[in-house]
């Protein structure tokens, strides 16, 4: 894991307290298509692996899960952000735990989702 320090100088590359709109819009705009992309991909997925009877049942699960990981990504988001002691820092350090989360679903899901078990 890099140090703080490293951490750091690896977020505040081209951005600190002053970054204007410009800068930060192409950021917002990755994310609203990402997740417009990938709810109703994974909504398809779900139903389609289970039986008619058991549809809204998924359905319901899926929901509930994706809630409570947000409701926890806030959680988690507002603890970090109190325990640095300062906004920025508390926001980055944030950014960067989300970060590593969202990559340790990702390697996850390529490695186990839609694999033939053998």
């Amino acid at each position: 894991m890099p140090s703080t320090r490293r951490r750091r100088r690896i977020c505040r590359k081209g951005h600190g307290t002053d970054t204007i709109y410009p800068v930060l819009i192409p950021a917002l705009l990755f994310i609203g298509f990402g997740v417009s992309f990938t709810i109703p991909a994974l909504m398809a997925a779900v139903i389609s692996a289970v039986s008619k009877e058991l549809a809204g049942t998924a359905s319901g699960a899926l929901n509930s899960s994706r809630q409570l990981g947000a409701v926890l990504g806030v959680a988690l988001t507002g603890a970090l952000l109190e325990a640095t002691g300062s906004f920025l820092a508390g926001f980055h350090a944030a950014l960067f735990a989300t970060s590593l989360i969202l990559l340790a679903g990702g390697l996850l899901s390529y490695a186990f989702i839609g694999r033939d078990k053998q």
